[in-house]
């Protein structure tokens, strides 16, 4: 039972990062590191983030962990971690709701402080 609340706590920090800054659109050139492996990188995380976006499965990142809230999942990147929130909103008339959205926080190597940006609401 510990095992499982310490993982849930953990798991709540890759979802909403406090310290992070949270961005508008997708990150951009702009806003990464000016070497050019940031640059390699930031090409790496947007290709994956396409890809969970279309119900694929990502090329560089790694399936991390999945939350018990309704299938939030979450993958880790070189630099970056990508969270596909799809969580149990609640029920109504025997029928469950759900939160769904797609979300990037990006970190060293690619920024020196982290980004975070999110596609929240209903997808589907």
């Amino acid at each position: 039972m510990l095992t499982r609340i310490v993982i849930l706590l953990l798991s709540c920090g890759a979802l909403y990062p406090t310290e992070a800054t949270r961005l508008r659109a997708f990150p951009t050139e702009r806003d990464v590191l000016p070497a050019r492996k940031a640059h390699e990188l930031l090409q790496f995380a947007r290709t994956d983030f396409e890809l969970i976006r279309h119900d694929r499965q990502p090329r560089y990142a790694k399936f991390h962990h999945m939350l018990y809230d309704g299938g939030t999942t979450v993958y880790q990147g070189r630099g970056y971690t990508i969270t596909r929130t799809h969580r149990i909103a609640g029920f109504r008339h025997r029928t469950a709701y759900y939160e769904t959205g797609l979300g990037i926080t990006l970190t060293q190597p690619i920024t020196q402080r982290d980004l975070w940006y999110s596609e929240d609401g209903p997808r589907r």
